[in-house]
Formats: C-alpha cells, sequence, structure tokens
C-alpha cells in the first residue's frame, strides 16, 4: 500500500513468538536440529526473553507495518560475542534436552564456521522478513538499519553467513555492497553444508 510507513524498532522481551519465527526462517536448519517447529519455537522463544545470550532481545530489531511486525535484524559485535558466546551455548543445551548432544559434532562444526569476524564489526546473526511481506524492500530498509548503526558506532565493517544454495539471498546482498570474503564447508548427516561469509566495510 502506497504511503505505509515501515518502523524499525528495538525488540521487546515479550514479542518472543515473533523472534522465534523469524529466526527459525532465516535459519530453517535449526527446525532439523531441535526436533520440529514446534520444539525450535519454544527454544528460541525462552533464549530471546533472556539476557546475556546471542539470541536475546537484547540485540534484536523489528520491522513493524501498521503495528505488526514484519520482520527482523538481530546481531552484535565482537565483545558480544567473546561475552555471551559460552552462555548461549549452554542455555540451548539446558533448553533442548538430551537429544541435543546427537548433534554437537554440527554445533562444533557450525561454531567454527561462523566463530570469527571483524574485532571492529558487527556481525549480523539472522535478517528475515515473513514471506507475505517480502518484495516490499522491508529487508533492505533492516539491513540499511544496522548498517546506519554500525556507522554510529565507528564499527569498519558488517559481516554475515549466508547458505552457499541461498542465491536469492546472495545476489540481495551483492547488489547492496557486499562481497565474499571466504567460503566454509562440513558435512552434516551426509550432507554437504557450504556457507559463505559476505562483507561490507562501512564508510
Amino acid at each position: 500500500m502506497p504511503g505505509v510507513i515501515i518502523i524499525i524498532r528495538e525488540a521487546y522481551s515479550r514479542e518472543a513468538e515473533d523472534a522465534a519465527s523469524l529466526i527459525l526462517l532465516s535459519a530453517p536448519f535449526f527446525t532439523d536440529i531441535l526436533r520440529g517447529e514446534t520444539q525450535g519455537k519454544r527454544v528460541f522463544a525462552n533464549l530471546f526473553q533472556r539476557c546475556g545470550n546471542l539470541f536475546s532481545f537484547e540485540h534484536t530489531y523489528f520491522a513493524e507495518k501498521e503495528g505488526i511486525v514484519v520482520g527482523m535484524a538481530l546481531g552484535y559485535e565482537w565483545p558480544q560475542r567473546q561475552k555471551e558466546r559460552l552462555r548461549t551455548g549452554l542455555l540451548l543445551l539446558c533448553q533442548s534436552g538430551f537429544h541435543i548432544f546427537h548433534h554437537l559434532q554440527f554445533w562444533h562444526n557450525l561454531s567454527a564456521a561462523i566463530g570469527t569476524f571483524h574485532p571492529q564489526g558487527y556481525y549480523l546473526s539472522n535478517l528475515a522478513v515473513y514471506p507475505q511481506y517480502q518484495g516490499q524492500g522491508i529487508g533492505k530498509q533492516l539491513l540499511f538499519f544496522i548498517e546506519d548503526k554500525a556507522r554510529q558506532k565507528n564499527l569498519k565493517c558488517v559481516e554475515l553467513d549466508v547458505s552457499a544454495e541461498n542465491h536469492r539471498a546472495i545476489d540481495f546482498y551483492h547488489h547492496l555492497g557486499y562481497r565474499v570474503t571466504e567460503e566454509s564447508r562440513f558435512s552434516y548427516q551426509g550432507s554437504a553444508i557450504a556457507l559463505l561469509r559476505m562483507m561490507k566495510e562501512m564508510r
């Protein structure tokens, strides 16, 4: 609808349902690892409501259209990553139950792939827009919002990881000035997983 304004704002802890849905939308492999969508939403809703972890509402911004949450950007700086990494892992373990031990190799490989980024950079962990609102420029507005935050803090760059098979997302980031800096590959249950690290310098 012409003239409709998209508002981007900090998330509130009470908005866990939207956060969990959007996290799973941005990283669908979590659904398999956490034994289904219902369990996945429960795990991430609980993490979102807690302070001091990398999936917390403290690191989340929502895009809102006519009072409805339509998208999300979640990320953090390097000091926060270092401080909250261990607690995040422990909370995931506690919330997910003992079956997560069957996937420890996956978590180890994923952590190795995305575990480091520029010490003066911002890492965009999750960017998602609900399907019915895609194609309206909301993802671009969220990304520009994150970039503005990074510039205000005098950070050097914004970095993110994207599946090498997600050509639509790769094209989206390329179009907005991101370039591939490295590729990580590992296997999970006989399937090869490839992630591309993309980065944009802040000027």
